[in-house]
């Protein structure tokens, strides 16, 4: 059964990939290299600072997962320590793709030297990764919910999307409403504990913030008049969506086409496929260039340190009682 479900899976983000492909190169057909040049002229100063300004104040939301999963784990340990891993965490994963893996390898690296266990970090892991998903899948269900672009180009597309999009809504809702009636599910012979409602809430309102931000990203760089920020926000989660389960590097070509389908109409394409580029460059490659850097420079220090990390001080970690009074 897991195999079966595993080569569905696999299947699923092929025909996904092979779709939002399709759907790119249609949109893509008539555009002007001329028109794009022009475009990247108009490109102001103020709206790439303004973009970079709120790509550091969506990483600095990143690393609130990252603290909230630490106060619900119970463990102590730095602030900028854990600032830190999780941007390095999240540069990396955003660009390379297979978000979980790549991110839970740097933080391996990183907060096993701290003496953080391997059993803390995959209950980290885990918690981080449920907060990236709550808010995708918030606002992703409710733009599928109700858009008119269909994910699947045959005659009942638009209704597939749309059930798609209220299941994951619905779904969404799930783990808010288990966290007050069913904190410790027992699944398997396996008992869960789940976060108190407390927690969850503020996992739902940091995602939500976060996918907010990193939406605005786009929006500022969009050629004026802009279209409304909640038709761009929505669109662009969705296409985060679609990316995410394309398993694609930072989803990369199934995001544009997303975003190309439901904003083509609202945005000369043109324009577009900059402000499209210029996010790429900002939110993914930037912050990568700088984690790529900081690890490189941690490797160097290590190697010449000639203590394998002798320069890092240890943080024994340890149980905080005050943390649970959130729950």
């Amino acid at each position: 059964m897991k195999r079966i479900l595993r080569y569905g899976l696999l299947a699923g983000s092929v025909v996904l990939v092979i779709a939002t492909f399709e759907m790119l190169h249609r949109e893509l057909s008539g555009v002007s290299g001329y028109r794009i040049a022009l475009e990247f002229r108009g490109l102001s100063s103020t709206d790439l600072g303004l973009a970079a300004l709120l790509t550091t104040a969506s990483y600095a939301v990143l690393a609130g997962y990252e603290l909230l999963a630490f106060i619900n784990a119970g463990v102590a340990l730095s602030r900028w320590r854990i600032v830190l891993t999780s941007f390095l965490g999240y540069a990396v994963s955003n660009t390379v793709g297979f978000s979980v893996l790549s991110g839970a390898a740097v933080r391996y690296r990183f907060y096993a030297r701290w003496q953080i266990t391997a059993r803390q970090i995959s209950g980290i892991v885990a918690f981080y990764a449920g907060t990236f998903w709550l808010g995708l899948m918030v606002i992703g269900g409710w733009g599928l919910w109700q858009t008119s672009v269909p994910l699947v180009s045959n005659a009942a597309g638009v209704n597939w999307t749309k059930a798609l999009g209220a299941g994951i809504f619905l779904m969404s809702s799930l783990y808010l409403l288990a966290s007050i009636v069913w904190r410790h599910p027992t699944i398997r012979g396996r008992t869960y504990d789940l976060p108190g409602w407390r927690i969850a809430s503020a996992q739902y309102v940091l995602s939500i913030l976060d996918w907010t931000l990193s939406s605005s990203v786009l929006w500022v760089l969009l050629p004026d008049p802009k279209p409304a920020f909640s038709q761009v926000s929505v669109a662009f989660v969705v296409a985060q969506l679609v990316g995410v389960a394309s398993h694609l590097p930072g989803g990369i070509g199934a995001f544009e086409a997303i975003i190309v389908a439901q904003l083509d109409q609202a945005v000369p394409m043109e324009g577009l496929l900059l402000a499209m580029v210029a996010f790429r460059g900002i939110y993914y490659l930037g912050p990568f260039a700088a984690a790529m850097g900081i690890i490189a420079a941690d490797e160097c220090r290590q190697w010449w340190g000639r203590g394998g990390g002798r320069h890092l001080e240890s943080s024994q970690p340890r149980r905080d009682s005050r943390v649970f009074n959130m729950r």
